[in-house]
């Protein structure tokens, strides 16, 4: 539900002041039911970071890693927001990681 509602704004149907605050709920939601899940962690941290809130994205990012480290989405928004950040190395090395990690399986 998280990522529909932020999804809305992205693609600009509907404008972010009404739905990012909707997507926020959403994933606090999830996680209040079930802090395990690497979804609403990824979802909560894609959302922190388009409020700017710097201090809080990373470790929702690494939480949601930490749960399913191959759950895709988190690892590329992930390194996406690295490269936003300036941090172009360690997003290179966040989706190397998980290229590899696919060629794996």
């Amino acid at each position: 539900m998280a990522d529909s509602l932020s999804n809305l704004s992205t693609y600009e149907i509907r404008p972010p002041a009404e739905v990012i605050p909707q997507a926020k709920a959403a994933a606090q939601k999830a996680l209040e039911l079930d802090d395990r899940l690497a979804e609403a962690h990824a979802s909560l941290a894609t959302i922190r970071f388009y409020n700017l809130e710097w201090d809080r994205v990373e470790s929702e990012f690494q939480r949601a890693i930490a749960l399913n480290p191959g759950y895709a989405p988190a690892l590329h928004r992930y390194a996406l927001s690295l490269a936003a950040l300036g941090r172009k190395e360690e997003s290179i090395t966040k989706l190397s990681w998980r290229e590899r990690s696919i060629r794996a399986r």
